[in-house]
């Protein structure tokens, strides 16, 4: 039993100092010599050092032969014959002894082996009023640390904790800070500058926001620190008292840091948030300006959104956006949108404006509502478009009036022939159809559903034409339409085969007319223009009619040229004919009569101022038609005297 309490004092206490453990392991091979104990057993030279450690191990067992685990709680199977082992990486380890072949023989305690770690000792430096600093060594490896405030003052042996040192001017300092174990292993070092101040000096904000507004809100702030400081977040709800939520510590002039707070009730209670230069010598703090949530809530109306918002900040002014864009500077609570449309998505954000500015950017710390959207109701009776409607290129258009207001449909109301209801698209700007006889009215809707009024009838004109003889008789329908300034008259025109006006006759409000065909054309294309008493979208014109007159050319078989008065010239006849000639030839083909105007100067039956004998003779007619055309006629005709 006593043996293994020595066992049990050498391996469970690594801190005894070397004397006490030899004195144990004494006592241990003593009782072994007499035969008290025949177990294994180990004596270690060595329990904690750094890393890279030695250890050597005395076996004082009688049962060999002996094999070694050096690290038994990672590797419980990796067992060697070496009595010496160096550690090079730090940590705790478990050293156990069996005989080889026989794993029941481990060692019921293992010895425990402390590798220390030469690290570079964590602390901060941070500077306070009055040139002092604070030095907080916050490394738990170390047992001891050299301190060298970089001052010419000696170096001071510490323990962690915060330790406060005072210098005599505004130099900046390096300050050293080395590490050591309670065995005398020395570690590594590290150095930080600081700075003395003589005051503190308060946070240099940048901005604040909602990013979430609701009952488990989020909120952020910005703002810029400067070198060696501590700073404190504080908040309070409402009016309570502000509470601490959290400490941060700047390593460089100029950093911007930002925070961000969640589950934060943004949705209705007033947050004001603090932010403190922290003197850690003395607790001692200089606040900026206090930052504060604004509660942004947004309302639709017919024709106008309400904004208003709520705060308990001391804000010099407030800056409205609507996605994205600046609508109001100096705005008071509530504030009212009448600058939307229908079904306007808009996107609103309030903006509180401290009396102070950021010294970095010299722009004015700002507070930011988050961003609220609302869909803009807009109810209203649209007003009517003007339409009018005529022929063009052979088709009938339908052209209306743009609304002032956003097109999402229209739709077109047709009657006569087609009644029926077409819908087209909000970018349509007219209609064009080939269907006649239609007239038509026109509504449309907006992107909310709004309904226009529905617009003036117009029905386009239609022209009939029928022809008698020699004459044509024309009528039309009357146009309606020109709802913006009237119907002053009809004109009706007369057109080349090219599209060309010929002439035009105005006919007041008469919606016929009737005239004889001038021979001198052949073709003929009418239609009828609506005359506007003012100015309206479109000229109004009718279908057009057309008469094509086919040239006439024809020849007697026979005339007597006897003087008589009768039937004494024979003359071609023609209608439609702009020009022609005839050539008459005897029986043996010789031409005996030749005149370039066939229907006015005929022949008269002489050959070289002589009756011809009465006989058959043939003739070649050539005419060219008012069109243009050319035409030929040949045949006989007998001379009876």
């Amino acid at each position: 039993m006593v043996n293994k309490i020595v066992v049990l004092l050498m391996n469970s206490l690594p801190g005894l100092n070397n004397k006490v453990r030899c004195l144990l392991g004494c006592l241990y091979l003593a009782l072994l010599h007499q035969g008290l104990w025949a177990q294994t057993c180990f004596m270690v030279d060595r329990y904690e050092g750094c890393a890279p450690f030695t250890v050597t191990i005395t076996d004082c067992s009688s049962l060999p032969p002996i094999i070694y685990n050096y690290d038994y709680a990672r590797n419980p199977n990796n067992f060697v014959s070496n009595s010496t082992f160096t550690y090079n990486t730090p940590g705790t380890y478990q050293i156990v002894q069996r005989v080889q072949g026989n794993p029941n023989t481990i060692t019921s305690l293992p010895v425990t082996i402390r590798v220390n770690s030469k690290h570079t000792p964590l602390f901060d430096v941070s500077a306070c009023a009055g040139q002092q600093v604070r030095l907080a060594i916050t490394d738990t490896l170390y047992d001891l640390f050299e301190v060298n405030y970089g001052d010419g003052s000696a170096t001071q042996t510490l323990t962690a904790g915060n330790h406060l040192h005072s210098y005599t001017d505004l130099s900046t300092r390096t300050v050293s800070v080395k590490g050591f174990y309670s065995d005398g292993c020395e570690g590594a070092s590290g150095s930080k500058q600081v700075s003395p101040i003589t005051t503190l000096q308060a946070p240099d904000l940048i901005d604040f926001a909602v990013n979430i507004q609701a009952t488990s809100g989020h909120v952020s702030f910005s703002y810029h620190t400067l070198k060696d400081r501590y700073y404190q977040i504080l908040r309070k709800v409402n009016n309570g008292v502000f509470v601490p939520l959290d400490t941060i510590y700047s390593q460089n002039n100029g950093t911007t840091v930002s925070g961000f707070q969640g589950g934060q009730n943004t949705f209705s209670g007033l947050l004001t948030y603090r932010i403190n230069n922290i003197d850690m010598c003395n607790n001692s703090e200089s606040p900026g300006v206090d930052l504060n949530n604004i509660i942004i809530n947004v309302s639709s109306v017919n024709g106008q959104n309400i904004i208003d918002w709520k705060t308990n900040g001391n804000f010099s002014s407030f800056t409205i956006e609507r996605s994205a864009g600046i609508i109001a500077t100096n705005a008071t609570s509530p504030f009212i949108d009448y600058d939307i449309s229908c079904n306007l998505f808009a996107v609103y954000k309030v903006t509180g404006i401290y009396p102070v500015n950021n010294t970095t950017s010299g722009l004015p710390v700002k507070s930011h509502s988050t961003s609220v959207t609302t869909n803009s109701i807009f109810i209203t009776t649209l007003p009517a478009v003007k339409i009018n409607s005529g022929y063009e290129n052979g088709n009938v258009v339908v052209r209306w009036d743009l609304p002032a207001d956003e097109v999402d449909t229209y739709t077109l109301l047709t009657s006569g022939s087609n009644n029926g209801v077409k819908t087209l698209g909000g970018s349509s700007i007219n209609y064009v159809t080939r269907e006649e006889g239609i007239c038509y009215q026109l509504s449309y809707s907006d992107p909310c559903g709004n309904n226009s009024l529905i617009s003036n009838s117009t029905c386009p004109t239609s022209l009939t034409l029928v022809k008698n003889n020699e004459a044509v008789d024309l009528s039309w329908s009357p146009y309606t339409g020109y709802s913006a300034s009237g119907l002053s008259h009809y004109e009706l025109e007369v057109l080349n085969e090219d599209g060309s006006l010929r002439t035009s006759y105005p006919m007041g409000l008469a919606t016929s007319y009737s005239e004889i065909l001038d021979p001198a054309y052949s073709y003929f294309t009418y239609r009828v223009k609506a005359v506007p008493n003012g100015s309206e979208n479109m000229i109004s014109y009718s279908n057009v009619a057309t008469v094509d007159l086919t040239p006439k050319l024809t020849m007697p078989n026979t005339f007597t040229p006897n003087g008589d008065g009768i039937n004494d010239v024979l003359l071609a006849k023609g209608k439609y004919i702009a020009n022609s000639s005839i050539q008459i030839f005897n029986k043996w083909g010789e031409v005996i009569y030749v005149s370039e105007d066939a229907t006015d100067k005929g022949w008269d039956g002489t050959f070289q101022g002589s009756p011809v004998p009465t006989d058959t003779y043939s003739y070649l007619v050539k005419a060219t038609s008012n069109k243009g055309e050319s035409i030929q006629k040949r045949g006989v005709v007998s001379v009876v005297r």
